[in-house]
């Protein structure tokens, strides 16, 4: 923690503890930019990484090159991570994603020559996604793109089953840990969107206009603050509310209730809150709710983490016949590329394309 009750993390040396100068500017910057603290660990996790390597391969990370950097591509590909499994392209390619930034912003601040971070992008021309940012005729643009970059294989994301989602909920000790499990599998809020929700949020009546909001029927509401108590960001900037079925509204109460019993009219503004330990009372982090999902999955014999749920929620929008537009509105995502992620069709999908087209063509034969 520093001056002024702010929490962050930083990059320290193993001999005296000593925080890395540089990335803790590289922290402020980020923190000043508002990205989420999720992200925020995540490219200190990656930078960290590649400072150990740098170091013990006699790397200068201040001149780095793409040679440099491929060699350190190469080697996270090759090399098993901390826990022994392999890393996913992804990961690879946050990891170089976080590394280029910070150069970057090393650049932009002074700390090394401009030309360290010009040699790690490229010039060209790409075809936008959009008209907006095209060229003269609508079909191109010049663009400053990564020179090193990792080639994704698109896969489905992650989910878990309706029967996987029971099971958890069975193997919940409390209300408010199943009242959690339908949050987020029925309205697939990101985490951190989550633990930043507060009990003002929460509209179940069917007409919410004595409190202020003119959003008809039973719905939460996802807002961005950046002075949440437990660190929780929302990552998107836009407000958006979430619609919810009478199950949602059955297991709020049962939570209510669970709650009052617990802490009386000593509430917290916090829809979720810890049940135990000296933080009783306060909302829960991250690492709370991580362990509890992660835990109910393990003892229900499969794996399961907090995103999962967002995958799951979407994944069944889509598979339901949603509108493409109505689930990129659901999940909050600023455009349809981040949604497409969950239009891959299943097998069943396909087989009952194919076997529809099949009949039309034996009753025209």
């Amino acid at each position: 923690m520093l001056q002024g009750g702010w929490k962050t993390r930083l990059i320290v040396d193993d001999g005296f503890f000593d925080p890395h100068p540089e990335a803790m500017g590289f922290v402020v910057a980020m923190e000043a930019a508002e990205r989420s603290p999720n992200t925020v660990k995540a490219y200190l996790t990656s930078l960290a990484g590649f400072l150990n390597w740098a170091d013990g391969q006699g790397v200068d990370w201040r001149t780095v090159n793409i040679l440099d950097l491929t060699r350190y591509k190469r080697y996270l590909q090759e090399q098993p991570s901390r826990t022994g499994r392999p890393r996913s392209m992804a990961t690879v390619g946050l990891s170089l994603t976080a590394v280029g930034e910070f150069l970057r912003y090393c650049a932009s601040d002074g700390h090394i020559d401009p030309s360290v971070a010009n040699r790690l992008v490229e010039n060209r021309w790409v075809r936008p996604k959009g008209r907006r940012g095209a060229g003269e005729n609508g079909q191109f643009r010049r663009a400053r793109i990564n020179a090193l970059r990792v080639n994704l294989i698109e896969q489905p994301p992650e989910v878990l089953s309706d029967e996987q989602v029971t099971a958890m909920r069975g193997r919940a000790a409390t209300a408010r840990d199943r009242f959690l499990l339908r949050v987020l599998h029925d309205g697939g809020p990101r985490i951190g969107e989550t633990l930043g929700v507060r009990t003002e949020d929460v509209h179940l009546l069917p007409n919410s206009r004595s409190l202020g909001c003119s959003v008809a029927g039973a719905h939460f509401h996802v807002n961005r603050r950046t002075d949440n108590q437990n660190g929780a960001l929302a990552k998107s900037r836009r407000q958006r509310h979430l619609p919810v079925a009478d199950d949602f509204i059955a297991d709020y109460r049962d939570y209510q209730h669970e709650r009052y019993m617990r802490f009386g009219d000593r509430q917290s503004a916090y829809l979720f809150v810890n049940y135990q330990g000296s933080a009783a009372g306060r909302p829960m982090t991250y690492s709370n709710v991580y362990k509890i999902v992660t835990r109910l999955g393990r003892n229900c014999g499969f794996r399961a983490t907090p995103h999962m749920f967002r995958h799951s929620a979407a994944t069944a929008w889509v598979e339901a016949g949603s509108d493409v537009d109505v689930v990129q509105a659901l999940l909050g995502h600023a455009s349809p590329a981040s949604t497409s992620i969950y239009l891959h069709a299943s097998d069943e999908r396909m087989r009952e394309a194919v076997s529809r087209v099949h009949a039309t063509r034996g009753r025209r034969a």
